[in-house]
């Protein structure tokens, strides 16, 4: 069954959401209590804003998926898999704590943006490329630290980098390539753009 909506509002006590085939500008999961799980499958989201620790798991599958921006303001186990594209994956103003798990699997990006985000739990990215040799993505750390992250088999190479009072000595890289070092590939504190 296909679902289109411009806004699409989901409230009350779920069990399990099941959400196929939905083609929505915004999705609004803040009045949904003590969710076991929300799976999202082959979907069409301009924005979905996670808010809500009242759901345990957010699984997002499939291989015609696209989310326009994924936006995390409180964090919940998350696992995306499948071929994903989108514009935004943005972590703000949060902590992921020692018993989350978020994992995000063979994602296409313009931009993965740390804000403001503590973690202790487990975050991982797989198979992630931000940015394309005609678009330059954006790969960003601010105010955050990112404790025990894991990238493996990632390219940020199409990418500028904006690193600004953050902490990745603990972060884990395999086959993980960067931009080369230089001016235009990398932003500081001390740039005034």
């Amino acid at each position: 069954m296909f679902f289109k909506s411009r806004h699409l509002k989901l409230e009350g006590h779920f069990k399990a959401i099941n959400l196929y085939s939905l083609d929505c500008n915004n999705l609004d999961l803040f009045g949904i209590t003590n969710c076991e799980l929300l799976n999202i499958e082959d979907a069409y989201i301009n924005n979905l804003s996670v808010y809500n620790v009242n759901i345990k798991q957010l699984n997002v599958v499939g291989n015609n998926n696209i989310l326009k921006k994924l936006n995390y303001h409180s964090i919940i186990n998350t696992l995306c898999k499948g071929k994903l594209v989108n514009d935004e994956i943005n972590f703000n103003d949060t902590i992921i704590s020692k018993d989350l798990h978020l994992y995000f699997h063979d994602i296409e990006s313009k931009s993965l943006n740390f804000n403001n985000v503590i973690n202790n739990g487990a975050l991982i990215f797989t198979n992630i490329q931000i940015g394309t040799s005609q678009n330059i993505g954006n790969f960003t750390f601010k105010n955050s630290d990112l404790g025990k992250t894991i990238f493996m088999n990632c390219s940020f190479i199409n990418s500028k980098v904006d690193f600004t009072s953050s902490k990745i000595n603990e972060i884990f890289l395999a086959n993980t390539e960067f931009p080369n070092i230089n001016n235009e590939n990398y932003i500081s504190t001390t740039d005034n753009n």
